[in-house]
């Protein structure tokens, strides 16, 4: 990401359903009370939708069919993006907010090695909590607890992480909001899947999946997302050879999914900005 603000074809402005994130010069620029309060607008609007409405409809039949399931403790976000320029990120923030005060859940953690220093700042005033540094989608769950791990239009690669560092029976204490597992499984060879997305493959024999109807004003914001479930008795009948299967910590090629090697941004005391990359292992 340079200093220069990206520039876009009249055929993307016609096209995209909410405008393209336009960053600042610098974090400095960005005003924590204006954001607050275009995230608590956004969140008013969403309130409203059908959207919201048939989420919360499809979340209380998974928590009626899946009893265990029906008090969360924790929702835990990964590649928000930066909420503090874009709209889109902006509702998919509110949209987390709505679900935890729906379920009622206490905790919520957010990580995205693009945040800027306001913005961590900014989601720690809303009472959310920031994960630092970068796990790549590796977060390992509390057996004890119950979690919402949310993946707003992550790559597959993200999901397949979090799966491998959870693979076994305590899959079933999660529910996952994501890109659709079907989706994912139609987008590529069975060979490129394998090395991208394996655990997701290996998963789809025990997974429900429950599609989200895209019918948000903005199509682009929620688009291909569903709540992916692993149920109890589904995984308690799983052949064990198949947990055995997990497989080394996966390693990507794919140019879309960059490990270890993120364009992050780094402020510097005047409040400029400056792109650096970390090489890659």
């Amino acid at each position: 990401m340079g200093k220069n603000r990206k520039r876009y074809s009249r055929k993307y402005y016609k096209s995209a359903e909410l405008p393209p994130c336009d960053y600042l010069e610098s974090d400095s620029e960005l005003q924590a009370e204006e954001v607050i309060k275009k995230i608590y607008s956004t969140k008013f609007n969403l309130k409203s939708s059908a959207y919201i409405s048939e989420t919360f409809t499809a979340f209380k039949k998974v928590q009626e069919l899946h009893p265990h399931l029906q008090k969360i403790d924790t929702i835990v976000c990964f590649g928000l993006g930066h909420f503090g320029w874009c709209a889109t990120s902006r509702n998919q923030l509110g949209f987390i907010s709505l679900i935890k005060e729906y379920l009622e859940i206490q905790e919520v953690l957010f990580q995205d090695p693009v945040f800027t220093p306001k913005e961590a700042e900014i989601l720690k005033n809303l009472g959310f909590s920031v994960i630092p540094g970068n796990l790549e989608g590796k977060f390992g769950i509390d057996q004890e607890k119950k979690y919402l791990i949310y993946l707003p239009h992550c790559p597959k690669q993200l999901t397949n992480n979090f799966l491998w560092k959870n693979w076994g029976t305590k899959l079933s204490n999660i529910l996952l909001l994501s890109n659709s597992f079907s989706s994912v499984l139609i987008s590529g060879s069975k060979s490129n899947l394998q090395i991208d997305a394996g655990l997701i493959l290996k998963a789809e024999e025990f997974t429900e999946e429950i599609p989200l109807e895209n019918n948000f004003i903005y199509t682009d914001v929620f688009n291909d997302t569903s709540i992916h479930v692993f149920p109890r008795d589904k995984l308690e009948v799983v052949p064990e050879v198949l947990w055995s299967e997990r497989g080394p910590e996966p390693e990507y090629n794919d140019p879309e999914f960059i490990t270890c090697a993120l364009q992050c941004i780094k402020l510097e005391d005047d409040g400029s900005r400056k792109d650096t990359a970390i090489s890659s292992q």
